[in-house]
């Protein structure tokens, strides 16, 4: 196996949440251009090493070095903003992005009616679309995926993982999964 230059480096993490431990000394490093899922029972920090990596919580002890990299990510809560409509959910993530390229990047993965209603009428599942496709848009160092298939029959969780090793090839991405067999690309980490 070839020696991996760390673009993310975690390195004996351990984290508790009132008095229950979720994380005991785990210990990873993710690639530049890496795809990785980090795969585990519920409760088994999937999420919390997500969290590390975002800087959103601190490891109780342990590193994480992410090398000054910038990320975006979808959360297991999609994160919308229920008043908007899809195509101002995915323009908010940039300055840059225009409604037509918003419009381009949704038709991939949401039917064109849907474009311009507001998201709390959209289902659960176009919800999670939508958050995909705005992550997406975002251009990031690192793409960090919580259960980003949440809600999506098996035919759009296809169509979805191949809209987004699209959209990240040549970055690192990283996908957090119940079961390792759930995705055939990219290295599998055990978490728990």
């Amino acid at each position: 196996m070839p020696q991996i230059t760390a673009m993310i480096r975690l390195k004996n993490i351990e984290k508790s949440y009132d008095g229950h431990r979720v994380l005991s000394g785990f210990s990873a490093d993710i690639g530049d251009s890496e795809t990785v899922i980090l795969f585990g029972d519920s409760g088994a920090g999937k999420t919390t090493l997500l969290r590390l990596m975002l800087g959103l919580e601190k490891p109780d002890s342990g590193s994480v070095d992410i090398a000054g990299m910038n990320f975006s990510a979808v959360f297991q809560e999609d994160r919308l903003c229920a008043h908007a409509d899809a195509v101002e959910n995915v323009t908010v993530v940039t300055k840059t992005l225009s409604a037509a390229v918003a419009e381009a990047e949704l038709k991939r993965l949401l039917p064109e009616d849907r474009h311009h209603m507001p998201v709390s009428e959209l289902s659960g599942g176009e919800k999670r679309r939508v958050a995909i496709v705005r992550a997406m848009c975002h251009d990031a160092d690192a793409y960090l995926l919580d259960e980003p298939f949440t809600g999506l029959d098996e035919d759009m969780q296809q169509k979805a993982m191949e809209y987004i090793l699209e959209k990240t090839a040549g970055k690192t991405l990283i996908i957090t999964a119940h079961e390792e067999w759930q995705y055939d690309k990219g290295r599998k980490i055990a978490v728990g």
